[in-house]
């Protein structure tokens, strides 16, 4: 059946007179049906438009990543894609409040919440999760496959900072040192790249421009901040999350995420 309303239109701009008059399921009225019925295509397309740089309902999601800058991740879903698209459409010159943050991280699928250090408490308390305590519920010995390891938090400063070290053929004290070989090699054989690690500081008076991303949390009765829940991300999401926060925060702060990127 055609769009009742596009055949209507169409009748009312039909010229007068007894030639035009349409004989109900005849020739003439089956025509002018299906000129309403492509009609209503051109509508449905024209309706599109409106929401053309609507990440939700765009229906060139690739062009619009490109306008944007989003780099295509072939590992997320369409609906995860969507998701950090409007993130980034819908970002605002924000004053760098947790609030604003946190809305950006849920706003773009990540199940977040955001926490100021206040009053403040020793950061470091939260940066090792240990998957087996001594006397934990969960501690036994004997097993071949039991993990006792540790996870640190994902602390985000700045951007990821390259650094360069020489790697020698031979240092002082190493497994391969030794001495009086004339064909002994000791120098620089190269340089290798690492990422610069930032370190929580033990100075009382920066523990307050330190805010805690995670889970659920605890607080005590002064409102101190007891303990955060660890939560699960995706590693394909890692370099996301971190512009996300890198974005919103004062460049003065500190983040300890507690994250585990699976």
């Amino acid at each position: 059946m055609p769009n009742s309303l596009l055949r209507k239109l169409i009748n009312g701009v039909m010229p007068k007179g007894s030639i035009w008059t349409v004989k109900i399921g005849g020739f003439f009225d089956a025509l002018l049906d299906a000129l309403a019925d492509s009609l209503e295509t051109v509508k449905l397309k024209l309706a599109q438009l409106a929401d053309i740089r609507n990440a939700k309902k765009t229906t060139v999601l690739d062009e619009l990543e490109r306008d944007y800058g989003v780099a295509f991740n072939p590992n997320l879903t369409e609906a995860q894609r969507r998701a950090a698209l409007d993130a980034r459409i819908n970002a605002i010159d924000n004053t760098g409040s947790r609030e604003e943050l946190e809305r950006a991280l849920q706003r773009a699928g990540f199940p977040l919440f955001v926490y100021s250090n206040s009053p403040a408490v020793d950061p470091n308390k939260f940066n090792i999760n240990y998957l087996m305590v001594s006397g934990g519920f969960n501690a036994y010995a004997g097993v071949s496959t039991a993990i006792a390891g540790a996870f640190k938090a994902d602390i985000v400063v700045n951007g990821d900072i390259i650094i360069t070290k020489p790697s020698y053929a031979m240092v002082a004290g190493g497994e391969n040192a030794y001495a009086g070989v004339s064909t002994a090699i000791a120098g620089v054989t190269g340089l290798l790249e690492e990422i610069y690690e930032y370190f929580l500081p033990n100075n009382t008076d920066n523990w307050p421009f330190i805010f805690f991303v995670g889970g659920n949390a605890e607080f005590a009765v002064d409102g101190s901040l007891v303990s955060i829940a660890r939560v699960n991300i995706s590693d394909d999401r890692r370099t996301e999350l971190r512009e996300i926060i890198l974005k919103y925060k004062p460049t003065f702060t500190w983040g300890v995420l507690l994250v585990d990127y699976i």
